[in-house]
């Protein structure tokens, strides 16, 4: 899921306020995945390498931030089964996370057999420690499955 590019100058406002809203993932995440009738648990991480950029570790690695050619939150990374991927999401509603808030996304994920499988997301900020990533799958056979991921805040 979830990575890359630092602010340009002259969109300073946009990638502050972009981290100020996405500064609510700073942490570490217990993360759940539904998919295919199997269920996977693992840790995220979440730590900030520059001020405005986010590194991501868990399910593989990844890197967010705020991209000004896109005027977009980007993460691009690699998967723990060696997919590299892209996720764009087309704008926050809001200087900070409510609950309630949500958002809509797409991931283009290069698997290591060259195929292309493209995601549509819908992000959902449960309440101030939950979140969960709604999802439905097509692969390049034009096959489409669905996921669900939450993520619980760790105490």
């Amino acid at each position: 899921m979830l990575l890359v590019l630092c602010a340009g100058v002259g969109h300073a406002d946009d990638a502050e306020k972009s981290m100020k809203f996405y500064s609510w993932w700073d942490g570490s995440w217990d993360v759940e995945l539904k998919q295919d009738g199997e269920v996977q648990k693992f840790v995220m991480t979440i730590t900030r390498p520059n001020p405005n950029v986010h590194l991501v570790e868990g399910f593989g690695v990844g890197l967010w931030g705020y991209d000004p050619k896109r005027k977009k939150w980007v993460g691009t990374g690699f998967a723990t089964d060696g997919s590299f991927f892209t996720t764009v999401l087309k704008g926050h509603p809001g200087e900070v996370v409510t609950p309630g808030i949500k958002q809509k996304a797409t991931t283009i994920s290069k698997k290591p057999d060259g195929s292309v499988e493209k995601e549509e997301e819908t992000w959902i900020y449960v309440d101030d420690d939950t979140a969960s990533v709604v999802g439905k799958m097509t692969n390049a056979d034009g096959e489409e499955s669905s996921f669900e991921y939450t993520c619980k805040r760790r105490k």
